[in-house]
C-alpha cells in the first residue's frame, strides 16, 4: 500500500520522510487498512505506523528546540526547519493520543514536544503573533515569507490547544495550562491585528521591516497587495481561520462566506485536503456535490494512470505519492458517512451518508471499534439503509431527509427520530439495521 514520503521514505527523490504528510496519511490507513493484531485478528485503525513517525520526528530535535521537518536523513537545506510541519507533528500526537489511549508514546516525546513549543512561544512579536515562515501549503501566495501569517499562526493556536490537551494526559497539568493560556492569548492577538472588517475575514499576514535582518534566503517577498504592514486576505487565510478553528463564532459566518465566494484560488494539490473539510462542514447538498465533482475532474489523471497510485501534484512532481490520497478518507468518512467521535474512549461513531448526487453508495470503514459496514440507496420519496453498529458502541445516526416530513422504519418499526436542520437524528446501540427514512404524507407540511 503507497505510503511514500510520510511513513517511509520517498522512493523516486528525496529518500527523507516528511512529517507534514500526516495528515492526511493517518486519516486514510485508519478508514482502509487494517494491521496485524493479536490471535491473528485485524487491528482496525491501527496507529502504529503513526507512532513510530512521531518518535523518529522526536529523535530529529535540534539544541534550538525545534524538529526537523524531515527525518532518517542528515539533509539539511531549506526545507530541513519548517515550523508548519511542526504544528503537524503536534497534531500528530493529539490524534494518537486520541485514537490509543496510549499515553506512553506521548509521555515518551513530551519533553522534546514542550522543546518545539517553547521555541514557538519565543517567536512572538510585541503584538502577540508568531514571527515566522509562512505555511508551506502549495498555492499559498504568502508561502515562504517570513512574517506574522495567519496560516502559521492558525497552526501554532491549534498546536498549542493540542499541546495543552497532551500535557493534561500525561499528567503535566502547569505546562498543559500555560500553553492552554498562550493559546488564548494568541486568538486575541489574530483577532486584533488580522481581522479586517470590510472584507470581513482576516489578512493574509502582518508584514513588516523587521525581517530585513534575516538571512537572503529567508526574505521571500509576498506574491499580494500590502495596505499598510498588512497583506490584503485571501481564500487561504480564511481557510486556516476557519479550519483551525479561531474564528469566533460571531464572526464564522462571515468568514465562511468570503472563503466559499473565493474558493476558486483552491488550485494545487494540497489545499484541496482543508478545502474538503470546510466545504463538508458547511453542510448543503450542493457542495457535498461540490467535492464529488472535483474529485472527479482533478483526479481524472491518477485514476487513468497505469501505476495506480496517487500522485503529489494534479499534474508533474512525484507519481507515487500518500498526498493525493487524501479522496479515500473523503469518500469514507462523509460520502459512507462514518467517523468516529474522538477520544476514542467515547466509543461513539457517527453516521451521517453524505451521497451527493450518487443514488448509491456501500462499503467498509475501518474505526477504532472495528469495522463499520454501511449501505445506502435512494428512491423516490425514500432513503433506504443497512449498516452494522459495532459491540461496545454506540452511534449518532444523521440521515437524509427525502422530504420535510419524515418517519424512521427501522428494523421493520416506525422508530423516533428529530429532525436537525437537512438530516434525521436519533441514536442507536450496538447492532445490525435495515429500513428507510420515508416521506410522511399524513404530516402537516413546514
Amino acid at each position: 500500500m503507497l505510503s511514500d514520503d510520510a511513513y517511509v521514505g520517498c522512493a523516486d527523490r528525496e529518500r527523507v520522510e516528511w512529517m507534514d504528510d500526516d495528515p492526511p496519511a493517518f486519516e486514510i490507513t485508519r478508514t482502509a487498512l487494517t494491521g496485524p493484531g493479536q490471535d491473528g485478528r485485524p487491528r482496525y485503525a491501527d496507529a502504529r505506523l503513526l507512532g513510530a513517525l512521531l518518535r523518529r520526528t522526536a529523535l530529529s530535535v535540534q539544541p534550538a528546540g525545534w524538529v526537523k521537518a524531515h527525518t532518517c536523513s542528515d539533509r539539511f537545506d531549506i526545507h530541513a526547519k519548517m515550523e508548519d510541519r511542526a504544528c503537524d507533528w503536534v497534531e500528530g500526537a493529539r490524534r494518537y493520543l486520541d485514537s490509543t489511549g496510549d499515553t506512553s508514546l506521548v509521555r515518551e516525546i513530551w519533553p522534546v514536544l514542550k522543546r518545539q513549543m517553547d521555541a514557538f512561544l519565543a517567536l512572538r512579536t510585541p503584538r502577540g503573533l508568531v514571527l515566522a515562515r509562512e505555511w508551506v501549503v502549495w498555492g499559498n501566495p504568502v508561502g515562504y515569507v517570513t512574517c506574522e501569517g495567519a496560516g502559521l499562526n492558525a497552526f501554532i493556536y491549534r498546536a498549542l490547544v493540542d499541546a495543552g490537551h497532551v500535557g493534561r494526559a500525561v499528567g503535566d497539568t502547569v505546562d498543559a495550562e500555560r500553553y492552554e493560556q498562550a493559546a488564548r492569548d494568541l486568538a486575541g492577538a489574530f483577532d486584533r491585528v488580522l481581522w479586517d472588517e470590510r472584507a470581513g475575514t482576516y489578512a493574509s499576514a502582518w508584514f513588516s521591516d523587521e525581517v530585513k535582518a534575516l538571512p537572503a534566503n529567508q526574505r521571500h517577498q509576498p506574491k499580494i497587495a500590502r495596505e499598510g504592514n498588512r497583506l490584503e486576505p485571501t481564500m487561504f487565510s480564511a481557510l486556516w481561520a476557519l479550519d483551525q478553528g479561531l474564528v469566533p463564532e460571531a464572526r464564522r459566518d462571515r468568514v465562511r462566506e468570503y472563503l466559499l465566494q473565493h474558493r476558486d484560488q483552491a488550485e494545487r494539490l494540497m489545499t484541496f485536503y482543508y478545502l474538503f473539510r470546510q466545504l463538508y462542514a458547511a453542510d448543503t447538498a450542493a457542495l457535498d456535490r461540490e467535492v464529488l465533482d472535483t474529485m472527479r475532474l482533478k483526479w481524472a489523471d491518477m485514476i487513468a494512470a497505469p501505476g495506480q497510485v496517487s500522485w503529489e501534484e494534479f499534474s508533474g512532481a512525484s507519481k507515487a505519492h500518500v498526498y493525493g490520497m487524501f479522496p479515500g478518507y473523503f469518500l469514507s468518512a462523509y460520502v459512507l458517512g462514518v467517523r468516529p467521535e474522538m477520544p476514542a474512549t467515547s466509543r461513539r461513531i457517527l453516521i451521517e451518508p453524505r451521497l451527493g448526487d450518487l443514488t448509491s453508495a456501500e462499503g467498509v470503514v475501518g474505526t477504532e471499534f472495528g469495522a463499520v459496514t454501511v449501505a445506502w440507496s435512494v428512491e423516490p420519496e425514500r432513503f433506504r439503509f443497512r449498516f452494522v453498529v459495532p459491540v461496545g458502541t454506540t452511534a449518532i445516526v444523521h440521515l437524509p431527509c427525502p422530504a420535510k416530513n419524515c418517519e424512521l422504519k427501522l428494523n421493520g418499526r416506525t422508530h423516533d427520530a428529530r429532525t436537525e436542520g437537512r438530516h434525521l437524528c436519533f441514536d442507536l446501540p450496538a447492532g445490525r439495521y435495515d429500513g428507510a427514512a420515508v416521506m410522511d404524507r399524513s404530516a402537516p407540511s413546514r
